[in-house]
């Protein structure tokens, strides 16, 4: 700079300050830098896992590789160093699942090989790696290679589910572990020969295990690793097998293997293997607690028998019941789920004391057909080329559904037509006919009298011309909570988009009046983040609001809270107040939508530097001051929850708004905004107080060091005021966060 100064004459001096803030890219993004070198760690996460995965399926592939020979020791060398670095990505320990799923989002993928692997909240699959690779590069071509070959050497060997728990520092586990994994290697090859499972140990010793048969005299994957993890003789795992086979535990649980665990004598006494095969129950749960009801292991014993054996079937047979993933399904899948869940209930026709089966499978196809989106009901009905509500006789294409599984598929599209309508009352007047209120009746669990009163309480709340009157809604309100259920979905997501622009504030702050009454906050907070994070490209002016709502619900009700246009700072110093479950759930619902929340916090706080700086080519149409404000929300909703995904935003946000250079502090509407701006540092510093680690305290050493530099980037007594207030809250919460550790 001193050299261009030296250079330039005062004309072109003129010229070139004038420049400096137009595109000339002056300044840092630290947020959107540090939320692309987690986005990194997350990649890095994911590459471990199909290396390690990969080495896995080699393994396997290898029945004579030994721990003694040299390629051994190389593997199982490699093999440890894989999941040391695994585990280190992870501040828990984490069992890795791989799973059979068998409706590929990938039009390359072939079904047979269509797997995902599962590590706390990261999921692998082909469209993962494809996502690796274009944000990486091709050098990173390869990982699509090694996971189709591991995917098949799976499909090869007929394991639908493999648990992999990673062994701790003992030499002791990792012995255990790697028994383990050469008795697996070897037991394909030994079913098939009738022969037992030899190996040698670490230090040359050979070891021999008999096939370990379960109560039906079928060879067992679990049973024999169960000998070969405890080094028990097969006589003994066996005994133990026909003991509980005839006890009433062999009822409560979908095998043998899974019921010798829930033995009370037992625990303590035997080590579970450190690797599962095929135990059905991962087909059903992603953690070790998760807890797998009688009901379940029902319906995953009757999948079993319904697909001739043939896991894959199954499969894809309990993904129809239990499937996490209809929010993003399309009207194939869908159609081909509807008809291998119709062909289950068809089967539990057949068996003795059917009805809870059968309500434990309809139940679960209803939650999960809540989730699916309306254009995908839309283009399935669309597709049958009938009026399937009135026919009620087929699904088109897909063949001949069960009646109570059709019932529900034709209330749903029933209730998408009524919804239409309701939208529509905003705007014109429309008529509801029986249907209409019929089912509305049965979606709110109403009368039709209730069902047609709730419409006419809709209609108080708008005039003639679509307007919201508020007053309407705030006298009504005790009514509307009645139908908590169901009611505030309907009103946040159906009509936040369709009244008048104008009454959005009044209308989206009345809501928050109907969230202090909720019993069942869970359902709300997953309907706003849901919709917070849809379109994580994109911003809507309701994305503030659904963020202000759920760190309302996580807070204990607090009245004071109800009509206030941002929230308060101080709910940072709330310990006592606040409703654990809710925030827990919160924290899981952040952290397993981590990518999303990710781009959309990228996306805010670009939109907010180009909307600082209205100089720049593209500036952003939104309000400056909404911007600002909905960091601000977010810093505080994620302060509330914790959890890594909140710590790593609250993180990046407190290096980007404590350093001088950010790009934040150097638009041209910087210098009129540069009091919300540090009001925002001061939140992130204090959030992070609430959630942070002791690795964390450097962060703060930093933005000390950049005292004088943040309190002389506007001139007045206030900003160094403000300054001087944020100084204060890095002591506090270094304080914080060391009694905390």
């Amino acid at each position: 700079m001193d050299n261009i100064e030296n250079i330039l004459d005062e004309e072109a001096k003129k010229l070139f300050q004038k420049l400096q803030g137009i595109d000339t890219g002056y300044g840092k993004d630290r947020l959107t830098e540090s939320l692309e070198e987690e986005k990194k760690r997350e990649d890095e996460k994911k590459i471990l896992l199909v290396e390690l995965i990969h080495l896995l399926s080699a393994v396997l592939m290898d029945v004579n590789l030994s721990i003694e020979s040299k390629t051994g020791k190389e593997t199982f060398a490699h093999f440890a160093e894989t999941y040391d670095k695994l585990t280190e990505t992870s501040p828990k320990k984490q069992a890795v699942l791989v799973r059979y799923r068998g409706f590929p989002n990938d039009p390359n993928v072939t079904e047979k090989n269509d797997y995902e692997i599962i590590y706390g909240n990261t999921i692998v699959d082909f469209a993962a790696v494809s996502d690796i690779i274009k944000h990486i590069g091709y050098r990173m071509a390869h990982l699509s290679d090694q996971l189709s070959r591991a995917f098949n050497v799976f499909s090869t060997h007929n394991i639908f589910s493999l648990y992999m728990k990673i062994p701790g520092s003992s030499d002791k586990q990792r012995d255990r572990f790697n028994d383990t994994l050469q008795a697996l290697s070897r037991y394909k090859a030994a079913v098939e020969t009738n022969s037992p499972i030899v190996f040698l140990k670490k230090g040359g010793e050979s070891k021999s295990f008999p096939l370990v048969c379960n109560e039906t005299g079928l060879p067992d994957e679990n049973l024999t690793l169960l000998a070969v993890a405890n080094n028990l003789k097969p006589h003994t795992i066996k005994i133990l097998a026909d003991k509980v086979g005839k006890s009433s535990l062999k009822d409560r649980y979908m095998s043998i293997y899974n019921a010798i665990f829930a033995v009370k004598k037992l625990k303590g006494r035997l080590v579970k293997p450190p690797i599962e095969v095929n135990n059905v129950i991962w087909l059903l749960a992603d953690q070790e607690k998760e807890i797998v009801t009688q009901e379940k292991a029902e319906v995953a014993r009757i999948a079993i028998e319904h697909a001739g054996g043939s896991p894959q079937k199954a499969a894809k047979v309990l993904k129809s019941v239990y499937g996490n993933d209809y929010e993003k399904i399309d009207s194939k899948n869908l159609g081909e789920r509807l008809q291998l869940s119709s062909n289950l209930l068809n089967t539990v026709k057949e068996k003795p004391k059917t009805e809870k089966i059968e309500k434990e499978i309809l139940g679960n196809i209803e939650t999960r057909l809540e989730q699916v989106q309306e254009k995908v009901f839309d283009d399935l009905f669309v597709q049958q080329g009938t009026d399937l509500a009135a026919s009620k006789k087929k699904l088109g294409i897909f063949g001949v559904l069960h009646d109570k599984l059709l019932d529900i598929v034709t209330f749903y599209k029933r209730r998408i037509d009524t919804k239409k309508k309701m939208r529509e009352m905003v705007h014109r007047a429309i008529n509801f006919n029986l249907q209409d209120y019929e089912t509305l009746a049965e979606d709110f669990d109403i009368t039709i009298e209730d069902a047609k009163g709730l419409i006419e309480m809709l209609k108080e709340c708008f005039n003639e011309h679509g307007r919201f009157i508020r007053g309407s809604f705030v006298r009504i309100m005790p009514d509307f909570s009645r139908y908590e259920r169901k009611i505030f979905e309907f009103l946040w997501h159906y009509l936040r988009e369709y009244i008048h622009q104008k009454d959005r504030t009044a209308y989206l702050n009345s809501l928050q009046l109907l969230i202090a009454r909720m019993q069942k906050p869970k359902k709300a907070i997953k309907i706003l983040l849901s919709d917070f994070c849809q379109d994580a490209s994109n911003i809507n002016y309701s994305d503030s609001k659904a963020l202000m709502l759920c760190s309302l619900l996580i807070r204990k009700y607090n009245k004071e809270l109800i009509d206030l246009e941002i929230t308060p700072e101080d709910v940072l110093q709330v310990t006592e107040g606040l409703d654990l479950g809710v925030a827990k759930y919160t924290e899981w619902k952040i952290d397993k939508d981590q990518n999303n929340f990710f781009e959309k916090i990228r996306t805010i706080h670009q939109n907010l530097i180009k909307a600082l700086d209205p100089s720049r080519r593209e500036t952003p149409s939104i309000a400056l001051p909404f911007l600002i404000s909905l960091e601000r929300e977010a810093y505080l909703l994620f302060s509330l929850a914790g959890g890594n995904t909140a710590r790593s935003i609250v993180l990046s946000a407190v290096k980007d708004y404590g350093d001088p250079e950010s790009m934040i502090y150097h638009g041209r509407e910087s210098k009129k905004n540069i009091g919300a701006l540090l009001q925002n540092l001061r939140i992130a510093i204090r959030g992070l107080g609430r959630i942070g680690r002791l690795d964390d305290l450097s962060v703060f050493d930093e933005v000390k060091g950049n005292e004088k530099r943040l309190a002389a980037l506007q001139k007045s007594s206030s900003c160094k005021r403000l300054v001087s207030q944020i100084m204060d809250r890095i002591e506090e919460s270094t304080q914080q966060i060391i009694q905390k550790d």
